[in-house]
């Protein structure tokens, strides 16, 4: 799916970037050489920015470079990922609708209608948010729309399992809090958690729950 593509590929890149350029000033530069040589390389700088106006197009040109999407998720991923600040919500749109461009005829479907359903299934699979997505379609695009939107968010978002901006916590929870490095609350309780200990083992008829 578009959406896992766009969010493996943005966190992959980051990691290796900050791998190879531990200091945010080198991987921006060295990132801007990058993407300047994609543009060059593009021939175009419809990948640049947020891509309003190639959004427009997607609903009623058939004549939409096909990679469009695929090009769009490489250049916002190397943007993100060497630290340049944006955000996810357009691009995301941007991907989404030429996809679905490029799927119309394929599908034997109308171009507006693909376009509209990759616009809200991409952004749905990559946020996991095929709730609100189908709503923002219904209310964008009409109400007819619903229930395919329904399909084509819950579908799409199956399978990614991931948000932009994928939380780390599951790989820090087992890092325990030193005494060094923690806040005056944090040692607060470190020095209560031992004192709480040990009146429960002294005090057998002690029931407080804390």
């Amino acid at each position: 799916a578009a959406s896992t593509a766009f969010v493996e590929a943005t966190h992959f890149l980051k990691q290796q970037a900050e791998h190879w350029f531990p200091t945010l000033p080198a991987r921006m530069m060295v990132g801007g050489v990058v993407l300047v040589g994609m543009w060059w390389s593009a021939g175009t700088g419809d990948y640049l920015g947020l891509g309003l106006p190639t959004i427009t197009r997607a609903f009623d040109d058939p004549s939409l470079p096909a990679a469009a999407f695929a090009l769009k998720i490489l250049f916002t991923a190397v943007t993100l990922a060497v630290g340049f600040p944006g955000g996810e919500v357009t691009p995301l749109f941007f991907i989404g609708s030429t996809l679905g461009n490029a799927l119309a005829p394929l599908l034997h479907q109308p171009v507006g209608f693909m376009a509209a359903l990759g616009f809200v299934a991409v952004f749905a699979g990559a946020a996991n948010t095929p709730l609100a997505c189908t709503l923002m379609a219904m209310e964008l695009f009409g109400t007819p729309i619903g229930l395919f939107a329904a399909l084509a968010c819950g579908c799409h978002g199956m399978p990614t399992g991931a948000a932009v901006g994928r939380p780390q916590w599951p790989r820090n929870r087992r890092k325990k809090t030193s005494a060094a490095h923690a806040t005056p609350r944090t040692r607060w309780i470190l020095r209560l958690a031992p004192q709480t200990n040990s009146r429960r083992k002294a005090d057998p008829t002690h029931h407080c729950p804390f």
